[in-house]
């Protein structure tokens, strides 16, 4: 692995981690037209997704695919070693 695919396998590492570290975040949401639900917690386990929640949503998932891409492409240019030790041309 060049330094290059290291890198930008590191880079799309921390693009992922970082969006979904933000999309987690806790958002300032709540009812305040009808007062007897501002009591109640209707959800609590409910992710709330704001603009902030979608583009990081969106930078993680431009990490999964400099990942995938970069793996993908590592992959591609791997050297072939020629057919198994134990084949042969011919034999059945």
């Amino acid at each position: 692995m060049t330094r290059r695919t290291l890198a930008l396998v590191v880079l799309g590492l921390v693009l992922l981690v970082g969006g979904v570290m933000v999309a987690r975040q806790p958002r300032a949401f709540g009812w305040v037209a009808y007062t007897p639900l501002s009591r109640e917690v209707l959800s609590p386990g409910a992710i709330v997704l704001d603009r902030v929640g979608i583009a990081a949503l969106g930078i993680a998932g431009l990490g999964v695919a400099v990942v995938a891409g970069v793996v993908g492409y590592a992959l591609g240019r791997r050297q072939d070693s020629g057919p198994p030790s134990g084949a042969a041309d011919g034999d059945e």
